[in-house]
């Protein structure tokens, strides 16, 4: 869970850190985690990211979260 996540954008050559942040007060991504290590899973952007970036994370709402960290799932 997060409260935000940064992403770069791009502005001619200069590279801006921008905060993306939800409504809501908690974001969970999709993640997998095996051997040590961990990686975010990232899907295409909403639309009301892509103007910054060409991915994002794989943001889980609902009951999704709950089928996500599910083990038998």
């Amino acid at each position: 869970p997060a409260t935000a996540y940064f992403e770069w954008r791009a502005e001619g050559r200069q590279k801006i850190k921008t905060r993306i942040r939800s409504e809501d007060d908690v974001l969970t991504f999709a993640g997998l985690v095996g051997d040590g290590a961990f990686t975010i899973v990232t899907c295409a952007p909403s639309p009301s990211i892509a103007h910054i970036h060409d991915r994002m994370p794989v943001i889980l709402r609902g009951t999704a979260r709950a089928a996500w960290l599910e083990p038998r799932t």
